[in-house]
């Protein structure tokens, strides 16, 4: 069994064939793919894609880049999120 420990299916450039980057992914025996939040939007739509996909599995939080934009609000949303 394989792990992909650090994915971000959620960026845009996956829209138009992410069935088929997961399908490539368990066919080559990756069977749990672990989709990084890197931001309050991106933490979102990583675990929205976990609803869609088995297998898949999210994190949420903020990278030391977007450390600007957390405050108690996005702090309280990431919570929730988890």
């Amino acid at each position: 069994m394989l792990v992909d420990t650090h994915a971000h299916l959620q960026w845009k450039n996956f829209d138009k064939d992410l069935d088929l980057v997961i399908g490539r992914a368990k066919n080559a025996k990756v069977n749990h793919i672990i989709n990084i939040g890197y931001n309050l939007v991106g933490s979102k739509e990583s675990v929205e894609l976990t609803e869609k996909y088995s297998g898949l599995y999210a994190t949420v939080g903020i990278h030391p880049h977007n450390a600007n934009q957390l405050n108690e609000n996005v702090l309280n949303e990431l919570r929730k999120l988890s």
